[in-house]
């Protein structure tokens, strides 16, 4: 492949200004860093929606990664305590079990080191009918149909992120992604991410809706009613960042949580990338 001296420069101001690596960049478009935050890329035909963003949380800038899974890449496990699917394709999913709320967890091990932020992204699919938050409020227990991240041990937990998974399509209940202004969990204070894959006329394969995947950025899901106001895009996914209260060498807990049995409802993920800083 050649490259024209004008794509070489550009290529190279663009790792520079954004600091981070350039991956998966054919068929998205680039934009400018925003904030600093690394580069965002569109796919070509929806310009006004990211749909990925590589940001600084890597290890060139400071950031120490992790967990770093890809269900696509055949060598790559699930993290401990997680199930594998293979059907419609390689998924990590909770133990198959008849009892209802409940989730499973994984320990991220951070090798006791010290620090104040985490940032990253999941990549999730909903399976049959999920319930968001169902006015459930400790943190201790099942609170989201999603995933969780917190530190601390089981008693003391402290919240990093949530990737909560709603019901079919938009609404008011709790069961859907909250409005702007309702009530969620306290410890929550805004730091979730909330999507859907289930929409009118969704394709699934074995339960699972495969068209729209979770906490990426792209629409559809839950917004799918225009007359509802956004509501899958607070806090911009796929990429977070968080800044703790006080520096810590705790490891770092992934609950895969869900208020129905395996059955009837759950939450699968293709994809995580972790990083602490």
């Amino acid at each position: 492949m050649t490259f024209l001296p004008t794509t070489i420069f550009f290529m190279h101001a663009l790792f520079h200004a954004c600091q981070s690596e350039v991956v998966r960049v054919t068929p998205y478009t680039t934009n400018s860093c925003p904030n600093g935050q690394g580069f965002q890329k569109v796919r070509a035909n929806i310009t006004s929606e990211v749909v990925d963003k590589i940001n600084s949380c890597r290890a060139e800038d400071g950031w120490r990664k992790i967990l770093d899974i890809d269900m696509s890449n055949p060598s790559d496990s699930c993290p401990e305590g997680l199930t594998l699917y293979t059907n419609p394709f390689r998924l990590c999913g909770r133990t198959q079990s008849n009892n209802y709320d409940f989730c499973n967890h994984s320990i991220i091990a951070v090798n006791s080191q010290f620090y104040t932020k985490v940032c990253g992204r999941i990549k999730g699919y909903q399976e049959n009918t999920e319930y968001s938050f169902w006015g459930r409020t400790n943190i201790e227990q099942s609170y989201l149909d999603g995933v969780s991240l917190t530190y601390g041990p089981s008693g003391t937990r402290q919240h990093i992120w949530s990737f909560v998974t709603a019901s079919n399509t938009a609404g008011t209940g709790t069961s859907y992604c909250p409005l702007p202004g309702a009530n969620i969990p306290s410890f929550i204070t805004n730091d979730y991410f909330c999507d859907s894959g289930a929409f009118p006329n969704a394709t699934t394969q074995n339960g699972v809706y495969v068209d729209h995947p979770l906490w990426d950025g792209v629409p559809g899901g839950c917004d799918g009613d225009s007359n509802i106001p956004p509501r899958c895009y607070v806090n911009s996914p796929p990429w977070f960042h968080k800044t703790l209260p006080a520096a810590t060498n705790q490891n770092i807990e992934l609950r895969l949580c869900g208020y129905s049995n395996v059955r009837w409802g759950d939450t699968l993920i293709e994809e995580i990338e972790l990083y602490i800083q």
